[in-house]
């Protein structure tokens, strides 16, 4: 094994320490500087120091050559029309626009490109946006950016000549917004509030009937882009043992046949943010904005890391947050909160792949949860 082979496997193991170590050695006679950079910026991103993580990314960036394509290489972008192409995951986009408002503030102009089944969602974010706020204001600068996001132009990934270059100086790749603007822990943006239609809301009011129990939205299984996130639904029935609440699915369609065995065999409606009517199609292009309204009217959720703990951590919601032991580098290490979402716990793995574990701390907490909602 070489040493980056062996720094990675300490990184990969989350044994930050060792990991740092063994790359300082490799500094001095480097073949791979952005390969040593890029494992010291995920270290420093895990251990919360992100501003020795911009560091590395600034180092990559001296480095690096002009970008033909102009996305943005830290220049200033002050009065510049900026593009924000949305590339990442539907959680990574709730995320990341949380910059939007102090970008706005900034640029001329802002146009947002994402996929079209993330533009309702994105719409109903733009038209929650009053004023940015912080979590940590100084007193110096207690509001960072008064920029409206109402003449933000939002448009699709198949939309022809609206990404056209002659509509912007510099584009910007979400994911990179935190760089950009150097943010730190205690200096994350509050997410952009989501504004989702009363007449939308209303609609999953009456198909949720009458509240009688505490509800709690469930998600348990991702993409096959992480496997190891995801839980299988056999492992949940201890928690769907508790009987002083309500549990429903926020899991896309394609996921939930277990889920509608397991209502069928209780005789419980289908307890989805879908009707049963609705073709997979249906659901994809507009089930997002959809689920963000069903989330809405949840009184609790628990998810594995997916885009509903993005969604649901932008709604405010309580948020019992799922996760394996490698877990990606927002959420830090051996913590149970997160500056990204204030109402977020964290509930981590102790050994990889023990989900019995996790689900067994969850459902103690839910027992205390459920009493304090009786108080």
């Amino acid at each position: 094994m070489s040493s980056f082979e062996e720094a990675e496997a300490e990184l990969a193991a989350r044994n930050i320490e060792r990991a740092l170590a063994i790359y300082a050695g490799l500094e001095a006679d480097c073949p791979d500087p952005d390969r040593l950079s890029a494992g010291r910026w995920m270290c420093h991103m895990l251990a919360s120091d992100y501003e020795q993580a911009w560091r590395e990314s600034d180092a990559i960036r001296r480095r690096g050559s002009p970008d033909v394509h102009r996305f943005w290489q830290g220049e200033s972008i002050d009065g510049q029309r900026v593009m924000v192409r949305c590339l990442h995951g539907y959680g990574d986009t709730v995320m990341y626009l949380r910059w939007l408002p102090e970008l706005r503030g900034t640029c001329r102009e802002v146009t947002v490109q994402a996929c079209p089944e993330m533009l309702p969602l994105i719409r109903a974010m733009i038209a929650g946006h009053v004023r940015p706020s912080r979590y940590h204001p100084t007193s110096e600068n207690p509001d960072v950016g008064h920029g409206s996001l109402a003449d933000v132009c939002l448009v699709s990934w198949t939309a022809q000549g609206e990404s056209d270059r002659e509509h912007w100086d510099v584009q910007v790749e979400s994911a990179e917004l935190p760089y950009l603007f150097r943010a730190t822990p205690p200096t994350l943006p509050a997410p952009v509030h989501i504004e989702l239609p009363e007449t939308q809301r209303h609609a999953i009011r009456m198909r949720m009937g009458e509240r009688t129990r505490p509800r709690i939205g469930l998600v348990w299984t991702g993409s096959n882009y992480d496997a190891a996130r995801s839980i299988d639904f056999g492992q949940l029935h201890g928690l769907l043992a508790t009987r002083a609440v309500e549990f429903w699915s926020l899991q896309s369609s394609e996921h939930n046949q277990d889920w509608t065995a397991f209502c069928a065999e209780r005789g419980w409606s289908a307890r989805t943010f879908y009707t049963n009517g609705e073709t997979a199609s249906e659901i994809t292009h507009r089930g997002i904005a959809d689920m963000a309204a069903f989330a809405s009217e949840i009184d609790l959720v628990i998810t594995i890391d997916t885009m509903a703990a993005h969604i649901a951590g932008s709604l405010g919601l309580p948020t019992w947050l799922l996760l394996k032991r490698e877990a990606d580098w927002r959420w830090m290490l051996d913590r149970d909160d997160s500056p990204w979402y204030p109402t977020m716990t964290l509930f981590r793995q102790k050994v990889a792949g023990d989900w019995a574990g996790v689900l067994s701390r969850v459902c103690d907490r839910l027992r205390d949860w459920c009493e304090e909602q009786q108080a």
